[in-house]
This record gives C-alpha cells, sequence and structure tokens, in this order.
C-alpha cells in the first residue's frame, strides 16, 4: 500500500458563512492539507477535485449540504464527509447518517462564542 502524506490530501471546505469558511481552510492548510473552498453546494459542485474529505455545512443557499453530499456519494465518492452546522436537530442528523456521514461538528453559533467570549 502506498503512504499518503498530508499534503496529498485535497479536501474541500463548502460554507457560506466567509468568516467561518477563511478559518477552517486556514487551520487545515496549516496542517499541512491541500484545500480547495467554496461558499455554497453549486460552486462546490462545479469545482469539485479528485477529493479524499469534504467538510460541508448543512444549510447553505442555492444547494444545501445534504444535497451535495448525496450527488457526490451517487457519483461514487468514497472519501471522508464531515459536516458541520450550528443549528441540527435529530432528525437532520438522520438524514445524513444516511449518507454514511463520518463526523458532526458543532460550530459556535456566534463569532463571540468561538473565541470563548
Amino acid at each position: 500500500m502506498a503512504n499518503t502524506s498530508i499534503g496529498d490530501i485535497h479536501v474541500l471546505c463548502v460554507d457560506d458563512e466567509v468568516q467561518v469558511l477563511s478559518l477552517l481552510s486556514d487551520t487545515l492548510r496549516a496542517e499541512g492539507y491541500e484545500v480547495q473552498t467554496a461558499v455554497d453546494g453549486t460552486e462546490a459542485r462545479a469545482g469539485r477535485p479528485a477529493l479524499r474529505s469534504d467538510f460541508a455545512d448543512a444549510r447553505m443557499p442555492n444547494l444545501d449540504g445534504w444535497r451535495l453530499i448525496m450527488e457526490a456519494r451517487a457519483g461514487g465518492f468514497v472519501g471522508k464527509v464531515i459536516v458541520f452546522s450550528a443549528l441540527m436537530d435529530d432528525h437532520e442528523r438522520q438524514r445524513y447518517r444516511y449518507l454514511e456521514i463520518d463526523r458532526f461538528l458543532e460550530k459556535p453559533r456566534n463569532q463571540a462564542s468561538s473565541c470563548g467570549l
């Protein structure tokens, strides 16, 4: 089996909140990942590279995270998927589990709470 370095792992980060997208993508790049960003599902779908992982916001305009991931899975994407959202109820989590999501992350509901204020 070939060794894969972090720099060989391509990650797509999708979020309509530019500050969250910037923080997430900067953090992953600092860890050595190759990162592509998109501000909504439509943009992500149009520019999807050969990926190993997706970070997707659950609720976005135009094309939400669920539909984006559903289309990716239907198209053969088997990489890891991490969904993050500030507001996700049990019903919505169950919908995502159907798509074999690897992990859910809860993002802060406002910028002050992300800084611990």
